[in-house]
């Protein structure tokens, strides 16, 4: 990918381009985002009226082409963090916040339903899926997909959750 293909694609100039982005980095970072911001409206998440319910209503199924397409961008992200850590936080704010932010917002509704305890770590594991997500197409190479989520929120989120914390001395 260069900054020509993309100018001419979008039927724009390049310094059009570079007064939005001023690398081909940041182009990539911003487009990776707003992939993954526009698969999750915090304004507008599930209410099931359960914590295991809504989590997995998040999910939206994908074409194989589609999750193939989100692999490669992904992927795209990877090399540039690879010889740029600086991009680290683009990435992680692209990728994993937009979700984490999400989780977080159902776990504290199903706190305030008295579903789970007020102890739990929500900050932590709210985490959880969208950085395991993240690894999974990263290092992994594979999709997101339902039985994977259905694992993790079975296996993992629920029972961190219902582990309530020790007092601290």
């Amino acid at each position: 990918m260069t900054m020509d293909m993309v100018a001419q694609h979008a039927h724009a100039g390049k310094a059009t381009l570079y007064r939005r982005w001023p690398s081909k980095s940041e182009l990539i970072i911003d487009a990776v985002g707003r992939m993954k911001r526009s698969q999750v409206d915090v304004e507008h998440l599930p209410d099931t009226g359960t914590l295991r319910g809504d989590l997995l209503a998040l999910f939206k199924s994908q074409s194989a082409d589609e999750a193939e397409r989100r692999i490669r961008a992904v992927a795209g992200v990877v090399s540039l963090i690879s010889h740029d850590r600086s991009f680290s936080d683009s990435a992680h704010a692209a990728l994993v916040e937009p979700w984490a932010d999400a989780h977080f917002i159902l776990m504290k509704r199903a706190v305030d339903r008295g579903e789970i305890p007020a102890t739990a770590d929500i900050q932590t594991v709210s985490n959880v899926v969208p950085t395991m997500a993240a690894y999974r197409a990263l290092v992994l190479r594979k999709p997101f997909d339902l039985e994977f989520l259905v694992s993790m929120v079975d296996s993992v989120v629920l029972p961190a959750l219902d582990n309530t914390r020790a007092e601290q001395p």
